[in-house]
């Protein structure tokens, strides 16, 4: 028996068939959602302090952080830990024993015990990274790259101490703390930027800091860093988390996002994902931009280019990689001078913490699709990578009505359009490199 349904096309421009009779000829991409088949849960997205990763800053908080936070749904902030400002000077030969006196809360080791009081004020979360560490306790410290740590009870110490000032003295206590970038990847030698660990090295770490932490009664806990998910740096996580001292103070993986929206990534995602999710543990993309090395060129300024890959990136990343949160690395706000920063907040504003990622996907791979459910609601991120028109179809959709937010070339994040559903379906038009944010809840 054959139904045949009238299908009315709705799009957030309200362009219809009768409009563009072209539309009603050309076969639609059938997006398929399976909202029953659910997969990680988001902890929360956020943002980098990009530029105080090294020096901690010379303010509490700068305008271009302010207006990131004001135009950015941020529950997480990836924050630095510098303790090449904390221990300049190695504060005695013990480390078992500490005076805090001998410690330096100044400069932008002050600034960022207030940064993450005023955060905490603010709701958001701080999570500590290391980047570096004063030479003396540096065995290359020659080098700026791939340094190698002299005296891990030393360095366990050093983080002990600062994570206690933060408590004791600013009330506040980040959730996690990790190593920038320690691993390297043997498929091409990148990684150890700044600090290098083996996976020896980092487990000595993990469980010396985590016992340091354990007897001093700091709740901070650990995630496992790594530069990307090559195979090579997917072992070494597999070796570290197979220690058992190691998964009793650590809660994740971080992994950076730099040029995997190639093609070349796919499978390592996958592989990625699969792992992650036997651990019971989240994994999180510390910092989510795909080009390491924007500052040397001008992709940022536009729409197409950069909505494009970013666009890739973050579908990737929920989709086939299993993040449970993403914090842009470079300190843009979205605004018409880096336009492409609308797509971080298209998933910020809706994929907040609680938010289960479903299974979705769309045959055509111009037309990126990312959905998710939280308390009720449904959201459905579609973006159209292409040049031209895209005409799209959703089947069994659990709700009546959908809230669209839109954003277009020079037209960023329009949200007042509503969309209907009929009879559990609905097929709209995507205009070219555009991005729609669909949300609506059960009746």
């Amino acid at each position: 028996m054959f139904i045949i349904a009238f299908i009315i096309l709705i799009s957030c421009s309200n362009q219809t068939p009768e409009d563009n009779p072209v539309f009603e000829e050309k076969k639609a991409t059938e997006v398929t959602i399976n909202w029953n088949n659910q997969k990680q849960t988001i902890i929360g997205n956020g943002i980098n302090f990009e530029g105080y990763h090294t020096s901690g800053g010379t303010e509490m908080l700068s305008s271009k952080f302010e207006s990131m936070l004001a135009t950015l749904p941020t529950e997480l902030a990836r924050i630095s830990l510098p303790l090449k400002i904390w221990e300049s000077v190695n504060d005695n030969a013990d480390p078992a024993t500490f005076n805090l006196n001998n410690f330096q809360d100044t400069q932008g080791a002050h600034y960022t015990f207030l940064r993450m009081q005023e955060l905490k004020k603010r709701g958001i979360s701080s999570w500590l990274s290391i980047w570096d560490l004063e030479n003396w306790n540096i065995t290359n410290p020659d080098k700026t790259y791939a340094r190698r740590i002299a005296n891990f009870d030393e360095m366990a110490e050093s983080i002990g101490t600062f994570l206690l000032q933060a408590r004791d003295k600013y009330q506040v206590e980040p959730i996690y703390v990790s190593v920038n970038e320690p691993t390297i990847a043997s498929e091409n030698g990148w990684g150890g930027y700044q600090i290098a660990l083996s996976p020896e090295e980092q487990i000595l770490l993990i469980t010396k800091a985590g016992a340091w932490f354990e007897k001093h009664g700091i709740k901070t806990k650990w995630l496992v860093a790594l530069h990307k998910i090559y195979p090579s740096e997917i072992e070494q996580a597999k070796q570290i988390f197979a220690n058992n001292d190691v998964k009793k103070y650590m809660a994740g993986f971080d992994f950076h996002g730099y040029g995997m929206h190639k093609s070349e990534f796919e499978a390592y995602m996958k592989s990625w994902e699969a792992w992650v999710k036997s651990t019971g543990l989240p994994t999180f993309c510390g910092e989510c931009d795909y080009d390491n090395q924007f500052w040397l060129n001008s992709d940022r300024e536009t729409w197409t280019i950069a909505a494009k890959n970013t666009g890739i990136l973050l579908n990737r990343l929920f989709n086939m990689a299993g993040v449970s949160g993403v914090l842009p690395w470079y300190g843009n706000s979205a605004d018409a001078t880096r336009p492409y920063r609308f797509v971080a907040k298209h998933f910020m504003e809706t994929f907040k913490s609680g938010t289960i990622v479903v299974e979705s996907s769309s045959p055509n791979s111009e037309v990126l699709v990312t959905a998710g459910k939280r308390q009720g609601k449904y959201i459905i991120h579609l973006q159209n990578t292409s040049n031209l028109e895209i005409k799209v179809q959703i089947k069994d959709i659990p709700v009546q009505k959908f809230d669209c937010i839109s954003t277009l070339p020079q037209s960023y994040y329009l949200t007042n359009n509503v969309l209907s559903v009929t009879n559990g379906q609905l097929s709209l038009v995507l205009p070219a490199n555009s991005l729609y944010t669909l949300s609506g809840a059960i009746d």
